[in-house]
């Protein structure tokens, strides 16, 4: 039976984990209605850069960091010298892939980006690749949180972030009318902010030091899983790499727009496996086995109805809330791509079902 605790932490856990999202949705109007065209499809792109860099600098992690721990957690030897030994490999990562993206971004730019859209990868893909860095070691250090079921702290936390990144931007806006250096400032700052934090986590409750062996053994159990990732961010990024040659700007940033809007769902539903998936990760190692049954399906169950509902009602208020907030008609354009889009996420809460077995 699902205990009013879980409900209780899971509620804070989620709307903890909503936050970032809610808070670039809650920046999408002052977006559409401030910055010129050229300048939306830019921020878009920068902000698609951070998300693939982020992929590298975190190395999923986030992911495997929970299917070890929940192996662990009660071993008061073992658990901090763990997450001791993340820290470093993500320390290591960032290093590393820094360097690279340093080296080579400037010729990844000039192939990626139609030279009319003038993209530059220093100094702004450089404060987006810094952002995806800050972003990774937070998102791993908030999952040490919901796996001590800390969700009070996980809150504070999250609701830090919104409140920084949302009151920077908004007066970047306004004080920079139709330049990027609200949206883009804001994000590095309050990404700098929240890596110091993950540090302070990681710090207090892990064991530092350096480790060849686990840091292989982490690169290797973390490769495929950052396979997994890479293709969710090929999904539902890379489509606007190839349609910048073929669409107007206009109709780019209205399909942009319905689509960021929808991975507001899409940050609820991982949310939401992030809280699920801890619960039956220790029902499963309590009863040894790594299949489902009866009691775990309660947690997925549950999930999927959520998912259904939740995307029924985005889509009965979406367009009424674009056409009331958007002042530009261009973007409703976009509202065309609803049905498709929504059938697409129904159908992502059978994937996270199976992907718990896989992991």
């Amino acid at each position: 039976m699902i205990r009013p605790e879980f409900i209780k932490s899971s509620f804070l856990f989620t709307l903890g984990g909503a936050l970032p999202m809610m808070g670039s949705i809650v920046l999408l109007p002052f977006y559409t209605n401030y910055l010129s065209t050229t300048h939306y499809t830019q921020l878009l792109f920068y902000i698609s850069i951070s998300l693939f860099c982020q992929l590298f600098f975190s190395w999923s992690t986030e992911t495997a960091f929970g299917i070890e721990y929940s192996r662990i957690q009660n071993d008061a030897q073992a658990s901090p010298k763990f997450i001791g030994q993340i820290a470093v490999f993500m320390i290591s990562m960032a290093v590393l892939w820094l360097t690279i993206f340093n080296v080579f971004g400037n010729y990844l730019f000039k192939i990626l980006f139609d030279i009319k859209l003038d993209m530059h990868y220093w100094p702004w893909g450089f404060y987006a690749v810094v952002t995806a860095l800050c972003n990774a070691f937070f998102k791993t250090a908030t999952t040490l949180l919901i796996y001590k079921n800390k969700s009070k702290v996980f809150f504070s936390l999250q609701a830090l972030n919104f409140v920084i990144t949302l009151s920077i931007a908004l007066i970047g806006i306004f004080m920079f009318p139709d330049r990027l250096e609200g949206p883009l400032y804001a994000r590095l700052i309050s990404g700098l902010v929240l890596l110091g934090i993950a540090l302070v986590i990681f710090k207090s409750n892990g064991t530092f030091g350096w480790d060849f062996k686990a840091w292989y053994s982490f690169f290797k159990l973390c490769g495929p899983l950052v396979g997994i990732v890479m293709s969710s961010w090929i999904l539902g990024q890379v489509d606007r790499f190839f349609l910048q040659h073929h669409v107007t700007l206009s109709e780019l940033n209205a399909y942009d727009l319905i689509l960021k809007c929808f991975f507001g769902i899409e940050f609820i539903q991982n949310s939401l496996t992030a809280i699920i998936y801890p619960r039956v990760f220790k029902l499963w190692n309590t009863k040894n086995t790594n299949a489902t049954d009866a009691e775990s399906n309660r947690y997925f169950n549950v999930f999927t109805a959520l998912n259904v509902l939740l995307i029924i009602s985005f889509n009965l208020a979406l367009p009424l809330l674009i056409t009331w907030v958007v002042k530009d008609p261009l973007f409703y354009s976009g509202f065309k791509y609803l049905g498709l889009l929504s059938s697409v996420f129904v159908i992502r809460s059978i994937m996270y079902y199976f992907q718990a077995g896989l992991l």
